[in-house]
């Protein structure tokens, strides 16, 4: 067992920071001398397979308004065998998430196609070792609700309870261009 900083190792490798508040215990750079593209952390299973495993680490973040200098991205790749390592999860400079994209355009953005019966996004819950979906999108962005397989814009499995703070509420239709075809409401009483 190796320590820095500490007498009493616990790990293969332990680190112990010095008494100075806000101070790294570690830090590590990919300068090259000329510029700092990427500082990754390769980590792989028991077999020791170097074409396989699980980077992460800091890169430069070229898709955030300021170019290529503005600041770097937390990002986690991963490889198969000799196969292409892909970038699966990123947080840029500014705090956006993004999952199957670089460039993040909201808090959370994740993009992808659904791969069979696999959706885009899933909720679910989980009752001791089992797990009951409660809320899908799927490839073609339809949305679910108590489904696994919303057949329209939004499929919804159960009732439908909709209230505002008048005690008016309703379900409204248009044609797409702001124009009611149908519309079911409820008005409180005396209401006009």
């Amino acid at each position: 067992l190796v320590g820095i900083g500490t007498s009493t190792p616990d790990t293969q490798l332990t680190i112990a920071g010095g008494s100075v508040v806000d101070k790294d215990a570690i830090s590590i750079s990919g300068f090259n001398g000329s510029s700092i593209e990427k500082t990754m952390i390769r980590m792989m299973n028991g077999n020791r397979n170097f074409t396989w495993g699980i980077r992460f680490g800091a890169v430069r973040d070229t898709s955030i308004t300021g170019g290529a200098t503005a600041g770097d991205a937390f990002v986690v790749n991963t490889k198969v065998n000799s196969g292409t390592e892909t970038e699966r999860f990123r947080v840029s400079k500014d705090g956006d998430v993004g999952i199957g994209t670089t460039a993040p355009l909201a808090r959370l953005d994740v993009v992808g196609a659904s791969s069979g019966s696999r959706p885009i996004f899933q909720v679910s819950s989980l009752s001791g070792f089992s797990t009951t979906t409660r809320f899908i999108v799927d490839g073609s962005g339809n949305v679910g609700i108590g489904t696994t397989t919303p057949y329209d814009k939004l499929s919804v499995s159960g009732n439908i309870r909709g209230y505002a703070g008048n005690n008016n509420g309703g379900i409204y239709f248009d044609n797409g261009g702001g124009v009611g075809i149908f519309s079911l409401t409820r008005q409180s009483t005396g209401a006009t």
